[in-house]
Order: structure tokens, then C-alpha cells, then sequence
């Protein structure tokens, strides 16, 4: 037996635990340098990052899902005043997912081309600002149109309340959920990944108790669902904070970020960021225009259908958001090395693991539909629970075409085509989905046809941005070539 002990020591116990060891400090940016991993395994560095990019959007996603199921429980009108805010929510978070994605793309070209560490922490403390100010002047905003925009939008009387007091709530604390979104794509940059899982992470947790607290025993519905989730978005920020001012090569501090306050990069931030910024808010937009396309549809179970459709899509795309954004950051290392023959072998290689991963995830979806139909619809409304499980397996085939249009246009972004990657994501997610959809309902007046015009949509849109992001690198390397 000892020996048999030794040999499981010595070859599986012992290079298991260096192997998860080794991981964990790439993950946590304290062996490899995040430039030479890049460089030397491309592939490698993506699996990397994409890992804790994953569980940090899933537990970001966790929290607007467990909102909805919760929420759901309380009525038909609370399940669709909660789903409208959160789309309005998540166009909303689009200004700060540009500021985050011109923040990475920046930071990590710089750090490639080896500019000073005093340079690279002028860029963190400007985008660490201006993400302040934006939050500030968007939550007056828009708690200040939040009525009239819902009057205008003809939301059902039955969910105005509803939508108002989950939206006044939500909205007040988006400063924090600005920090949620800008200063992960910091700490990407400096490779210090994980760190950015475990304020996610914990926070989710903690939002679900909070959740199960005030609206379960509690009772107070859609308030107590909005009061939880800012107050995990206000310990998730301050936290992220914290580890900015303790990252290896930053050291924010306000007090630093009041000195080197410098207009010419606030310049360049927004001027980077507003492509992404309005890309970001037309994706969004996708879900907020479909919500009104199922309103012109007049059946508020098919609606209700939806929403719960939607919201497993918004959590299963996932993956593939995690690879996106991680491509970023790849992408601009390689960029800033011109090494544009690995990002065109890098994106056959995401495309084959996203498709993969896709299906994998629309099979899960359609065979265990009955189980999450359970946890949107609790009572015996079985139109409800009809709808929901005949838009789940159609409305996530979406799951499936949509690597081919995330990734692709990570790839511009990473190369800094931020005009080209706003234009793809607006025909794919407004003109070409949305059109359809609306051709569905209003030629067709037929629930099925609106997801098949989305689907159509979708699939066009995701091929085109392809063609586009392959021409470009391959401009590229012409380019390169013709300079050799």
C-alpha cells in the first residue's frame, strides 16, 4: 500500500495540484506575463481568459434570472414590468460596455507595444473618471423620462406600477453598475483575470438569498427584487475598486486619478467608445424592440413566453460573450505585435469551439425546456407554461448562429474597426432580426413567424460580419507584406 500511495503521489496527486496551481497564477497574473503568453499560444491565453470570463458574466447573469424567476411568481404583470426595465437596463449598461471594450482594446495595445507603466495608468484613471460621470448624469436620466418613456411605449396598464418601481430602484444605482462593467476589462488587460470572478461570484450568491428574503418571506415583490440587486451591484463595485488600487502595475487611487485627469485620452475614450458604446446599446435594443413586437402581437402569453425564451438566451449566450470578450484582448496583443497571421488562425479556431459549444447548449435547452419551463411558471397556467415551452428550443436556435457574428466582430474590435463592428452589429441586430420579426407580425399575425424572421435575421447578419472581419485581417496581411 505505501507504495501504491507514493505512485498516486507522485503521478496524478502531485501534477494535478502544480497543474491547477499553474492555472490558477496564469489566471491570476502572477507567473506568465499575459504579453508572452499571447505571443507564444494564442489559443492557450484564450482558454484562459475565457474560463473566468465566463463565470464572471454567468454570475452577472444569474443575478437578472433569478430576478425573473422569483418575480414571476408574483403575476404575469410583474414578469413583464421586470423584463422591460431589464431591457431598458441593458441598453443602458451598452454606454459602459463602450467605455469598458476602448478601455481593454487600449490598454492592452499599449502594454504590448511596451509604453511606459505612468502612461498605461493615465488611461486606467481617465476611463475609471469618466465611467463615474457617465453613471452619474444616465441614473438622472433616466429616472427622470422612466414614466413618460413607458407611457409612450404603450406598456399594459397592469405592468406600469410594476415597471416603475423596479425601474426607479435599478436605476439609482447605476454608478456602481458602471464600475461592474468597465473595471473587469481593466483587470483583463493587466491579466490579473480571476479577480474580477470573485466579486461576481460572491455577489450573485448573495443576491440570490437577499432575493429569496425579500421577496419570498418578505413579499415584497419587484421592489425587494430591485433593492437586492443594488445592493450586491454597490458591494460588487466597491470591491472591484479595491482591487484596482491593488492591482501589480495600476495603484488607482482618486486621489492619483484627481492629477492625472487628462481631456486629450477622455478625448480618445469617447471617441473609441461611442461606436462600441452604441453597438453595445443596439444589441440591447434587440430585446427591447422584440418585447414590442410581441406587444403588437396582443396576446400577453406569448409575450410572457418570450421574455422567459429570451432571458435563457441571455444566460446561455454566455460562453460565447466570454470568448468574445477575451478575443478582444488577444486580438489587441496580437495587433500591437502585427501579428495578423494568428488572429486568422485564432478565429477558425473560436468559431469551431463556439459553434461546438452552441449546440451542445441548444440540445441541453431543448431536452431539459419542461424543467425551466418549472421555474418561470410555478402555478397551473398552463397557457403560460404552453408558451414558454414552445419559444424555448425556437427562439435558442439563436445559440447556435450567433458565434459566427460575437466573434467575428470581436475581432474588429480588437483590431480597433469600431465603426465596422457598430455597423455589422446594427444590421444584424436591428435591421436585419428586428425587420423580420416585425414582417412576422404584421404580415403574418403568427407567433412562429416572428421567430423564424428573427432566426433569418440573425443568420444573415452573422455571415455578413464573417466576410467583413476575414477581409480585414487578410487586408492586414497584405499590408504587412507589402512593408516587408
Amino acid at each position: 500500500m505505501p507504495k501504491m500511495d507514493e505512485w498516486i503521489d507522485e503521478t496524478i496527486k502531485e501534477p494535478l495540484v502544480n497543474s491547477a496551481k499553474q492555472i490558477y497564477d496564469q489566471l491570476n497574473g502572477k507567473t506568465e506575463d499575459l504579453k508572452t503568453l499571447v505571443q507564444d499560444n494564442p489559443k492557450k491565453a484564450l482558454s484562459l481568459m475565457s474560463i473566468p470570463s465566463f463565470l464572471s458574466l454567468f454570475c452577472l447573469s444569474l443575478n437578472g434570472l433569478v430576478d425573473i424567476i422569483f418575480v414571476s411568481e408574483c403575476g404575469e404583470a410583474s414578469l413583464i414590468g421586470v423584463g422591460i426595465i431589464q431591457s431598458i437596463f441593458t441598453i443602458m449598461v451598452g454606454f459602459g460596455s463602450g467605455v469598458a471594450v476602448a478601455t481593454n482594446s487600449s490598454l492592452s495595445y499599449a502594454i504590448s507595444k511596451y509604453v511606459s507603466n505612468k502612461n498605461v495608468c493615465k488611461i486606467v484613471d481617465n476611463s475609471v473618471v469618466l465611467t463615474l460621470i457617465i453613471g452619474i448624469i444616465l441614473s438622472i436620466l433616466l429616472i427622470l423620462i422612466l414614466k413618460p418613456l413607458l407611457i409612450a411605449l404603450h406598456i399594459p396598464n397592469i405592468a406600469i406600477n410594476e415597471a416603475l418601481t423596479y425601474g426607479y430602484v435599478l436605476f439609482a444605482g447605476n454608478v456602481f453598475f458602471f464600475f461592474s462593467t468597465v473595471i473587469p476589462a481593466i483587470l483583463k488587460a493587466e491579466g490579473e483575470i480571476i479577480k474580477t470572478t470573485y466579486a461576481f461570484a460572491s455577489t450573485s450568491i448573495l443576491n440570490i438569498i437577499l432575493d429569496y428574503i425579500l421577496i419570498k418571506v418578505l413579499g415584497y415583490g419587484v421592489l425587494g427584487a430591485a433593492i437586492a440587486t443594488v445592493i450586491c451591484s454597490v458591494i460588487c463595485g466597491c470591491v472591484l475598486l479595491y482591487f484596482i488600487t491593488k492591482s501589480k502595475n495600476i495603484h488607482f487611487s482618486f486621489k492619483s486619478a484627481s492629477s492625472d485627469l487628462d481631456f486629450q485620452i477622455m478625448k480618445k475614450i469617447i471617441k473609441d467608445a461611442l461606436p462600441v458604446s452604441f453597438e453595445s446599446i443596439v444589441l440591447s435594443l434587440f430585446g427591447f424592440l422584440a418585447n414590442m413586437i410581441f406587444n403588437l402581437l396582443d396576446s400577453s402569453i406569448n409575450w410572457a413566453g418570450f421574455i422567459a425564451s429570451y432571458r435563457v438566451y441571455t444566460f446561455a449566450i454566455m460562453p460565447i460573450i466570454a470568448i468574445a470578450e477575451a478575443n478582444v484582448t488577444i486580438t489587441a496583443y496580437l495587433y500591437g505585435q502585427k501579428n495578423f497571421e494568428s488572429i486568422k488562425n485564432l478565429l477558425k479556431y473560436e468559431l469551431k469551439i463556439g459553434c461546438l459549444i452552441s449546440i451542445v447548449l441548444w440540445i441541453i435547452i431543448f431536452l431539459s425546456k419542461n424543467f425551466i419551463t418549472g421555474l418561470f411558471v410555478t402555478d397551473g397556467n398552463m397557457m403560460e407554461r404552453e408558451a414558454i415551452e414552445y419559444a424555448l428550443p425556437i427562439l435558442n436556435v439563436l445559440l447556435i448562429i450567433m458565434p459566427l457574428g460575437l466573434i467575428s466582430v470581436s475581432i474588429l474590435q480588437g483590431l480597433q474597426e469600431y465603426k465596422k463592428s457598430f455597423i455589422l452589429s446594427t444590421l444584424r441586430s436591428v435591421i436585419l432580426e428586428i425587420l423580420f420579426g416585425f414582417i412576422g407580425v404584421l404580415i403574418f399575425e403568427n407567433v412562429f413567424m416572428i421567430y423564424l424572421g428573427i432566426i433569418t435575421g440573425g443568420l444573415l447578419g452573422c455571415l455578413i460580419s464573417l466576410y467583413m472581419s476575414r477581409k480585414v485581417i487578410n487586408t492586414k496581411i497584405k499590408e504587412v507584406a507589402n512593408v516587408n
